[in-house]
């Protein structure tokens, strides 16, 4: 049976939202050790596409961490649009 959509939005799309549409570079840090650094330019439920010389589709279960570049500030609402 097929994931239900989710309603509201959760922390986590704020924040990759957030960090995509502010082109912020972030090293992400995957379960295996491994750092790619990049900015995130697109995700769904499943996956987070990574630009840096190439992009790369990244599933996100692989994902440990996500630290950008600069600071954040937290977004408690995501912009329109």
């Amino acid at each position: 049976m097929p994931p239900t959509p989710r309603t509201t939005e959760t922390l986590q799309d704020t924040f990759l939202a957030q960090i995509r549409d502010e082109r912020t570079t972030v090293s992400l840090f995957l379960t295996n050790g491994i750092r790619l650094v990049g900015e995130v330019t697109a995700f769904d439920a499943y996956v987070v596409t990574l630009k840096s010389q190439v992009t790369q589709m990244v599933y996100k279960h692989t994902i440990a961490t996500i630290v950008p570049s600069t600071a954040i500030p937290p977004r408690l609402t995501r912009a329109p649009g």
